[in-house]
């Protein structure tokens, strides 16, 4: 056969590296771990990589970073990495350049999970301090930069436990000090914040309720320890945790270090914190640090233990804890301020944020008895709910809502045909190499996943088309539908054994209730479906 006559290549398009654009196209990330770094960290990563873009050829098309966020948290957490990805998804970039692949990320398990996503799409990786790196290399370089970052939380920690047992401060500034470079502690007292502190303590070894503390703080102007308002928890923290402004030992002059063990999360990348066992945790005595008296702590300390035995004392399985005790339990909410509106004292309902925060959080300070609340509740769904006009409304909501439903449930069903005529085609595949070649234990593995899949479509396109098949009821029948539910409400309202159907039927049917104060009505209030309290 003549050179002249030879087979030509197959039909098709051809790529070549000579195909390519020739301006490359490129984009940068950046990060840092915490808000203690220099803000200016991320621009400084962002320059060197812009210098190494340009240096390898390449024209840079965006940039991108996280700023404090720690190596360690989850891919789907980042927004720069989420919006790297989607840029990258349109298929013009060429590679991602970063100051080094610790800046990707420390998980060993995220940095494989970005190494196959980027190496399927055939984007490179280039290190500002290392030039072009391999994707298949990632994963060893990720499981380094992994233990480095373990091995120097080890390291900062056995720093802290050693400053705290040679008397300087660990960690942050506490409420009530200042930094000091000449003190041997690093910290010295700020006199301002030290008489909020001794005012603290005080009145609540004279009996004086922590959410009163803070109240009178927030009336007062008096910022917080965080800048903001003042809340209860702030002062009385967590008996487990050990934490809150009553129980800082640095007020008597003993600095503490490991109280909680900080991990993570490994499904959320959250950073968690856990009670630390007491033999974990170090102190010093540091008496120049010492606001509070000794006597005035011990008696602060005997209420804090006294009040945590006798809720301990009433506690309840979790299951219990959260169902309804009354017939408005988690149905109301403050008209004020938007926050929760509960039992804040005996028998009595008012919002929770006035209650935690005193009036500079909410100014919606009354509270209303809870028979009077339910009782006017109770009347006015009697005198809206009970007509033929509301029930012709709530039928015909429900059957617009399901008539919805309906095409929705079409577009579904569209969904699932076409996944299974495609499953029915792979199907076909793997028959077709079966009959060819020896069926190994992968593609016969392989068939019966797909069998299996399309068994589960199949069955749920069944359950699909059986409820397309029952007819809508009428409006009629909704009507008398609801008219059931309002009467038997009122059955199970004379019948305090039967609060939680009557809370959830009180929820389906009228939703969140909004208490709102209103001088001019009776009690002072006004209650109204939340999605109705701005109209009219």
């Amino acid at each position: 056969m003549s050179a002249q006559s030879r087979a030509r290549r197959a039909a098709g398009v051809h790529i070549s590296a000579s195909d390519r654009s020739s301006a490359l196209r490129a984009v940068l990330y950046a990060r840092y771990s915490t808000d203690k770094q220099n803000e200016m960290s991320c621009e400084d990563q962002l320059a060197m990589c812009r210098e190494a873009a340009l240096r390898n050829g390449y024209v840079i098309a965006a940039e991108y970073s996280d700023a404090a966020v720690s190596g360690r948290t989850l891919l789907a957490n980042r927004p720069g990495i989420v919006a790297l990805k989607e840029r990258a998804k349109r298929g013009d970039i060429d590679a991602i350049f970063v100051e080094g692949i610790e800046r990707i990320g420390r998980r060993t398990a995220d940095i494989g999970q970005i190494a196959d996503w980027f190496e399927s799409r055939q984007i490179e990786l280039f290190a500002a301090n290392g030039g072009r790196i391999d994707w298949k290399m990632l994963p060893f370089l990720g499981a380094f930069a992994e233990y480095q970052s373990r091995e120097t939380g080890d390291k900062t920690r056995r720093g802290q436990v050693g400053a705290t047992r040679r008397g300087k401060v660990p960690a942050g500034v506490a409420f009530g000090y200042r930094v000091s470079a000449a003190a041997h502690s690093g910290r010295e007292i700020d006199p301002v914040q030290a008489q909020i502190v001794k005012r603290v303590f005080s009145e609540y070894a004279a009996g004086i309720p922590p959410r009163t503390i803070a109240a009178k703080l927030n009336i007062e102007g008096v910022p917080s320890p965080r800048g903001g308002l003042w809340n209860d928890s702030t002062i009385r923290g967590n008996a487990k945790k050990r934490d809150g402004m009553l129980r800082n030992e640095a007020y008597i002059g003993r600095l503490v270090y490991g109280r909680n063990a900080f991990l993570r999360d490994p499904d959320t990348g959250n950073r968690i914190s856990r009670p630390a066992h007491d033999e974990a945790i170090v102190s010093s005595d540091c008496p120049e640090l010492q606001i509070v008296a000794d006597d005035v702590w011990n008696r602060v300390q005997d209420r804090l233990a006294e009040t945590h035995d006798t809720f301990a004392r009433k506690s309840t399985p979790l299951n219990r804890s959260h169902q309804p005790k009354y017939l408005l339990s988690a149905l109301l909410s403050c008209g004020g301020c938007g926050g929760g509106f509960v039992i804040v004292g005996r028998e009595r309902y008012g919002c929770s944020t006035a209650k935690t925060k005193g009036p500079a959080g909410c100014t919606h300070t009354r509270t209303i008895s809870r028979r009077k609340l339910e009782g006017r509740v109770l009347a006015e769904l009697r005198q809206d709910l009970l007509t033929p006009e509301y029930a012709d409304v709530f039928a015909t909501e429900v059957l617009a809502e399901l008539q919805r439903s309906g095409a929705s449930a079409g577009d579904e069903r569209l969904a699932l045909e076409k996944k299974i005529a495609s499953l029915d085609t792979t199907i076909e595949r793997l028959l077709d190499r079966l009959e060819c070649d020896e069926p190994s234990a992968a593609l016969l593995a392989r068939l019966k996943s797909r069998e299996t899949e399309r068994a589960e479509l199949t069955a749920a396109l069944a359950a699909l088309a059986d409820g397309e098949a029952r007819p809508l009821p009428s409006h009629a029948e909704i009507a008398a539908g609801f008219a059931a539910q309002v009467r038997r409400l009122e059955q199970l309202i004379t019948d305090g054994d039967h609060i939680i159907e009557a809370n959830a039927i009180l929820r389906e049917l009228v939703g969140t209730l909004a208490v709102m104060p209103d001088r001019e009505a009776p009690e002072g209030f006004t209650v109204a479906a939340e999605d109705t309290r701005h109209e009219g």
